[in-house]
């Protein structure tokens, strides 16, 4: 709070706290706040964030405001449309993913195999802005960090809630 005020100020912004409530449709949010600098690596193959992914098996959102214009050689946000939404495909998805990560620890759970990758690849939408713009999504959908050149920067604050799913409200 005294040692960065203006991020302080930042992270207690209404606005901010608003998009969240709205996102969450929730009166109160818990958010966090950090900074991110992504300098581009092997065009980021070896980055996790750079595949196709999804957060949580629930609705969890995270938001940027870039610091740093954002163009197809720094790595857009890429996000499938309505992704986040309930559908019969994703709660199979979802079910043989959970089940085969029980028998094989090796895979990550959340991530897209890349068959369907390559589907996904055919729908996506790719996020480029001016610094300074704020960006909202929901996490459940389907995103990646999009591809960079070697080299690049991109800076970002982000936000994000994940509150517990089944935590327990007790009230003393």
């Amino acid at each position: 709070q005294f040692q960065y005020p203006a991020l302080y100020n930042l992270y207690k912004n209404k606005k901010i706290h608003d998009f969240f409530s709205t996102a969450e449709k929730k009166n109160e949010v818990i958010i966090f706040m950090r900074l991110e600098r992504v300098y581009t690596k092997d065009q980021l193959q070896n980055d996790a964030n750079s595949h196709w992914h999804v957060d949580t098996y629930h609705n969890t959102n995270k938001a940027w405001i870039y610091l740093t214009d954002v163009n197809l050689n720094n790595g857009p946000f890429n996000y499938i449309e309505g992704s986040n939404k309930f559908s019969l495909n994703r709660l199979i998805w979802e079910y043989l993913n959970s089940i085969e990560t029980i028998f094989n620890k090796k895979i990550t759970p959340f991530f897209v195999k890349k068959n369907k990758s390559q589907i996904l690849e055919k729908k996506k939408i790719e996020f480029t802005c001016k610094k300074n713009s704020f960006l909202i999504a929901n996490t459940h959908g389907f995103h990646r960090r999009g591809d960079a050149l070697n080299g690049k920067i991109r800076d970002t604050i982000s936000f994000y809630t994940r509150e517990n799913y089944y935590k327990l409200l007790l009230k003393l």
